[in-house]
């Protein structure tokens, strides 16, 4: 094969599918590799060997790959072969081999979010980005010494897929070759790996519905009577009746005997017994005290019954209020939602959340589409962040998002997650279609979760993911005492009014009595016969 064949067949060596095998090329050892491959790519991720004799049946085998189509040759002795001790290779990997770009320029696409922050620009493009995958990507970049050119997306979506085949957002720009990456998080999902490919796992996530938690503005009356069971109250009630009878009974009996005979008391009849006795269950005490030992021990009964009961009471209503409970959600499964059918369901605009319900071989995520999604996808929010505003404004809205409720920043609401209501999913970096450089950051991306430095850029950016799960301190909310302090304060009102009531009755009546007595007085003063006045001295 002279030279002229030979670089047309490695002119084929360039094309993904013949890259990706191994190729052992002989050639004699008068030619320059350099010669051979001018013009000629071999892609960075593909493993060509070229062997060329030496003395004493001795072939030295020579590495050769470009880091990009226009930079110089690549080569590294790959090692020996003798028919004494046959082939003798290096023992660094491949990827150990290859570990530098060279300076390399890869553009990389982005949109402003929480995990790809854009913390400088320079002519209004960015030049420097941070956040949990934008520190990834700086650390790819140290490590494998490349530069990026970073792009912004201009509708600053991920991509959607249109009617004709091609892709909005960041993965459109990835179909089209404008840009050799795509920094941000990507969820995978079969429509996009048709158009670009992943790199490895960085974090896995779980896509939620959320709806605005309603608990805390309701008013619960019957809090203060959840402590007791009604049978225990039905008993507590009668306790209080037998023991205000047993207290009027040892009383009465105690007054007959004449033990009870200069007691300074107001206990005149069984009314007042029950009163008494409520007074002891209200921990409250008495004027006198009475002698006879029945009635002392009735008395001190009901104190003893009094504060077990109250303790009691008191502990498990401090612990309905303060602990709460067991969330009680409209739904449950997708299927209870689709029935339910009172909830506006959104999501992110033009995501791949969308997918999973179009998509779907699952009747009732198909329903959803058609009835939920469909005919309102025109309205839905752009960003994650004004998702959450229309989630805390409007009432029965429903937010499907993977995103954290810490990432989101303070809520103006309280917000719920359903629980097993979630579709698991992984996010990831993207690059267009068959990139020879994917490999090399698939390899140093498992070195750095080996190493320990994606859970600490979790820890950082993404606390929530990672933190360790505590019971939260108790705390009783004013709501859900609102209901005493408006007892107590229309009880208070009620009394103001009564002793307005009273204070003007006392006017009204010296009134009534005043006008009464003028009437028979000036009726007084006429002679019922004569029709005369009388005069004073008549009286």
């Amino acid at each position: 094969m002279d030279s002229k064949q030979l670089r047309l067949f490695l002119s084929f060596v360039g094309d993904t599918e013949f890259s990706k095998s191994i190729w052992l090329l002989f050639l004699d050892s008068g030619l320059l590799l350099e010669e051979i491959f001018t013009g000629i790519n071999i892609p960075f991720d593909c493993e060509f060997l070229v062997a060329r004799p030496e003395e004493d049946l001795f072939f030295k085998l020579t590495e050769v790959y470009r880091v990009g189509p226009t930079l110089p040759l690549k080569t590294f002795n790959f090692g020996n072969w003798t028919p004494l001790h046959g082939l003798i290779w290096p023992w660094e990997g491949f990827y150990q081999r290859r570990y530098s770009l060279c300076g390399l320029t890869l553009k990389t696409a982005l949109v402003k979010d929480f995990n790809t922050q854009i913390i400088e620009t320079k002519d209004k493009k960015p030049i420097k980005i941070s956040g949990f995958f934008g520190e990834i990507w700086n650390m790819l970049q140290e490590e494998l010494q490349f530069r990026s050119d970073f792009y912004t997306s201009r509708d600053n979506f991920f991509g959607a897929p249109l009617e004709n085949g091609s892709w909005t957002g960041m993965i459109g720009m990835l179909q089209r070759g404008e840009v050799d990456f795509a920094c941000s998080k990507f969820l995978m999902i079969p429509a996009r790996l048709q158009v670009v490919d992943f790199l490895s796992t960085t974090v896995q996530v779980k896509t939620r519905l959320l709806i605005k938690e309603k608990r805390s503005l309701e008013l619960t009356w019957g809090e203060f009577l959840r402590p007791f069971t009604t049978r225990l109250w039905c008993v507590h009630f009668l306790s209080l009746i037998l023991t205000g009878i047993c207290f009027s009974v040892t009383y009465v009996i105690g007054r007959r005997q004449g033990r009870e005979i200069g007691v300074n008391s107001t206990l005149h009849n069984i009314y007042d017994a029950f009163f008494y006795t409520y007074a002891s269950f209200c921990q409250q005490g008495q004027s006198s005290t009475p002698r006879t030992l029945s009635c002392r021990v009735v008395y001190l009964t009901s104190y003893l019954t009094a504060v077990v009961v109250m303790a009691g009471y008191s502990a498990f209503l401090i612990s309905f209020l303060a602990t709460r409970e067991t969330r009680r959600f409209p739904f449950t499964s997708f299927k209870e939602f689709l029935e339910d059918g009172t909830y506006n369901l959104e999501m992110v605009a033009n995501s791949a959340f969308i997918w999973y319900f179009k998509h779907s071989i699952d009747p009732v995520m198909k329903n959803i589409y058609k009835k939920m999604i469909e005919p309102n996808q025109k309205n839905y929010p752009v960003t994650d962040e004004e998702g959450f505003q229309k989630l805390c404004k409007f009432p029965k809205y429903a937010y499907m998002t993977y995103t954290d409720l810490e990432e989101s920043g303070r809520l103006g609401c309280e917000v719920m997650k359903i629980p097993h209501m979630y579709i698991p999913g992984s996010l990831a970096i993207t690059s267009v279609k068959n990139s020879p450089y994917r490999g090399i950051f698939n390899y140093i991306i498992m070195k750095m979760k080996t190493n320990g430095l994606l859970k600490r850029l979790h820890s950082k950016f993404l606390p929530s993911l990672f933190s360790t799960w505590t019971t939260p301190n108790p705390v009783v909310q004013f709501v859900q005492v609102a209901p005493v302090l408006i007892f107590l304060s229309v009880a208070v009102l009620v009394a103001l009014a009564v002793l307005f009531l009273e204070y003007r009755a006392q006017y009204i009546w010296r009134g009534l009595r005043r006008a009464h007595h003028y009437v028979l007085h000036r009726v007084s003063l006429w002679h019922p016969k004569s029709k005369k006045p009388r005069t004073h001295d008549d009286v």
